[in-house]
């Protein structure tokens, strides 16, 4: 005859298999409550795993009484305002924009457009290629001027 498993055992089951989902995704989800703090969390957190674990012979055996008890674990965070949320979505750092192109002129001040033709040299100074300005200057090379015509 199979043993069943012990209600604790059960709860904990239930808050491992949440944590263990949640971890298995690329992407993390977290709990969440517009304006609340750390101590918050870890308050509802211990209440609702508490209930949990006190509701835990109600839930059943095996898979099903897990599933159960990670359901009823869940409510009660719910029930107490908590949301899961997608931690990217929440805590995303805004790209950065781009960084400018440097100004498109040679020695002389004539500026250029991105797709002007130049004569661009590169830090060895001995090789002069041409190339549209806007490709010189994020190559890191210097506009020497126009191409010769």
């Amino acid at each position: 005859m199979a043993e069943r498993a012990s209600p604790r055992v059960l709860a904990a089951m239930a808050f491992l298999l949440a944590a263990g989902a949640c971890a298995q995704s690329k992407d993390y989800l977290v709990w969440y409550k517009e304006g609340a703090s750390d101590a918050d969390l870890q308050q509802a957190q211990y209440e609702c795993e508490r209930d949990t674990r006190m509701s835990a012979a109600s839930f059943g055996p095996g898979p099903l009484g897990t599933a159960n008890a990670q359901a009823f674990a869940q409510r009660c965070m719910n029930s107490k305002g908590f949301t899961l949320r997608s931690a990217t979505q929440l805590y995303a750092v805004p790209a950065r924009p781009p960084e400018p192109d440097p100004p498109m002129r040679d020695a002389q001040g004539r500026d250029y457009q991105a797709n002007d033709k130049v004569r661009c040299s590169f830090s060895n100074g001995e090789t002069i290629v041409t190339f549209p300005a806007q490709t010189c200057v994020r190559g890191r090379g210097t506009i020497l001027g126009p191409p010769p015509a």
